[in-house]
């Protein structure tokens, strides 16, 4: 007789996490198919990843369901007893039947396969070769989830069947990634039945990461703590912090409000990704907030600011950088927890602080502020350690969590159509002005800039709730490969309210070195003193130009470029722009 495994469930109950796995996806692109295991099809672990939710569990044991198939069964055998062990022990050692000595002698061994494997074995049961249920229910033992805290780990199981008349015979070894985290993920992140176009689902690509960088945490503040500062160890190798655009912000924007996590997973795999290496406060609290809340914490990304004014700064070491420095803020944000306030704890991947009585003052031994109180005008915690007047910085009540990854059309080659379909579907005005603007971004723009000299990577169509429409474009000097910038769109409905959008762009600034200048083009044009990053409105039109590349450029050029096309003034022959 042959018995087969055919397929596994983890997650065998979608609308619940209380007795098996909670609702994940892959990625941003990709779906976890139930079953999660399949025959043929599930290889390695990472093929058949399951998440699991400690607090939702409440001691309760979870249960998968599985499916076989028999060939060549002898009609007298109406049913076999099935069971799975612990793939890593020896192939022929069952440590449960085996003698005291033995597993003495085995001790070490068993307990490291034992430790680390999280949902144990699976417990035999009775199945019937015919007329039973498609998928059988097993009991799950010496599970682990509880006492494991924030883990990722593979689980190797080997399955085995036995007659009343046979010993016990090995038929499937099968192999899973599991993630156990401390409660269901929040916000952003959802739980629902799952979606093929649901992007706020728990990402298996971000739990591998979050459940090693806080690997072992057995409470929330534990775990946000080492999410913090495995963010701020990325520096310098992955991230470093963006002074060259003014602080701007490299995979979070205001407006549409998103986190590219996505690009940001590039980055972790040190892979080419779309906006490079620079980050600002805002990035960092998305990623801690985001890497955190995956795990079950419940943060937000919050600021701080003075008002009108800089905030004064204490000597700090910003994310990825070598030195000291003591430059002014315009704001600054941090993961968050409660109502952000002065008696509530934050975690700050962005900086390094002076951690003793006089901050001001050399020496200065650094820590990532994690897991710390803002503190009141007295009181010596992460106020009185970031800036030099207390009274100079206060919380600024803003809570907010970023969705994961932004709405987006379809990316280069979509036809107009569809685009101005999309755009109607999601709000927009899919009139005759809004097929023409497009047209003229599509087939003047991104043609033109190609022959003089910048190759576009790719470009994307994004979901905005306060524009027509907007463009998030990336690009590449034909002749310098280290030179590279990202150009946003946005088409407003009015003048007016593209000064709105210039100043919301403006307000995720974290230096104040962006400022305004007289300039040959657009009507109200922001730029760093370089020119690396500008920010400027042309009619009903803003266009934010940062460099994403190692080799920074001056965008002065190419802006002047982009206002040419959209004044009807295009005369290529008067511009280089490198």
């Amino acid at each position: 007789m042959q018995v087969y495994l055919e397929a596994i469930k983890f997650n065998h109950d979608p609308d619940s996490a209380t007795a098996d796995a909670f609702n994940i996806r892959r990625n941003e692109t990709e779906v976890v198919h139930v079953p999660e295991w399949r025959r043929g099809v599930s290889v390695k672990p990472e093929d058949s990843p399951a998440a699991y939710a400690r607090d939702a569990l409440q001691g309760r044991t979870p249960t998968i369901k599985a499916k076989f198939s028999f060939v060549g069964f002898d009609s007298a055998i109406k049913t076999i007893r099935i069971r799975a062990l612990d793939g890593r022990l020896t192939p022929k050692l069952n440590y449960k039947e085996s003698s005291k000595l033995l597993v003495e002698l085995l001790q070490p061994v068993l307990r490291e396969a034992l430790s680390d494997n999280v949902l144990g074995t699976v417990m035999e049961r009775e199945v019937r070769l015919t007329g039973g249920p498609e998928f059988e229910i097993f009991n799950l033992e010496h599970v682990r989830i509880a006492s494991a805290g924030v883990s990722a780990s593979d689980v190797i199981w080997r399955w085995q069947f036995r007659t009343d008349s046979t010993d016990w015979i090995d038929f499937a070894t099968t192999a899973h990634r599991v993630f156990t985290v401390l409660a269901l993920p929040t916000l952003p992140w959802q739980q629902k039945p799952p979606a093929g176009d649901d992007t706020q689902l728990p990402w298996a690509e971000v739990l591998d990461y979050a459940c090693r960088w806080a690997a072992g945490a057995a409470d929330v503040d534990e775990a946000a703590t080492l999410v913090t500062k495995a963010v701020n160890g990325l520096g310098p190798t992955l991230v470093r912090y963006d002074s060259t655009n003014g602080g701007s912000t490299g995979f979070t924007t205001n407006s549409p409000p998103a986190f590219d996590c996505t690009d940001f997973l590039l980055r972790l795999r040190d892979q080419s990704n779309r906006h490079g290496q620079g980050v600002a406060c805002d990035d960092c609290a998305a990623f801690v907030a985001s890497f955190a809340n995956v795990l079950g914490c419940d943060l937000f990304e919050s600021g701080m600011d003075n008002g009108n004014g800089d905030m004064p700064l204490n000597p700090h070491l910003r994310i990825g950088l070598e030195s000291l420095l003591t430059s002014d803020f315009g704001h600054h944000t941090v993961a968050w927890k409660g109502s952000c306030g002065e008696d509530d704890k934050l975690f700050d991947a962005c900086l390094q602080l002076d951690s003793d009585e006089f901050p001001s003052e050399p020496e200065h031994p650094l820590f990532v502020p994690a897991n710390i109180r803002f503190g009141r005008i007295n009181e010596h915690l992460y106020r009185f350690r970031l800036v030099t007047d207390p009274t100079q910085c206060r919380p600024n009540g803003v809570k907010r969590r970023l969705r994961i990854a932004p709405i987006v059309v379809e990316e280069f080659g979509t036809t107009l159509d569809r685009i101005v379909e999309f755009l109607g579907e999601n709000g927009a005005r899919p009139d005759d002005e809004t097929k023409l603007v497009i047209n003229f971004f599509r087939s003047k723009l991104f043609t033109k800039v190609d022959v003089m000299g910048w190759h576009f990577l790719n470009y994307r169509f994004i979901v905005d709730t306060d524009t027509r429409f907007s463009i998030q474009s990336f690009w590449r000097h034909a002749n310098e490969g280290n030179a590279a910038l990202r150009v946003d769109v946005h088409a407003t409905p009015s003048g007016p309210d593209a000064k709105k959008k210039l100043d919301l762009l403006l307000s995720s600034y974290h230096l104040r070195d962006i400022v305004q200048q007289k300039a040959d083009f657009g009507d109200v044009v922001f730029a760093v003193p370089t020119n690396f990053a500008i920010v400027f409105a042309s009619g009903d039109f803003v266009f934010q130009l940062r460099n994403t590349g190692e080799r920074p450029v001056s965008c002065e050029n190419l802006a002047r470029f982009i206002d040419s096309l959209v004044t009807g003034e295009f005369d290529p022959t008067k511009l280089d722009l490198v």
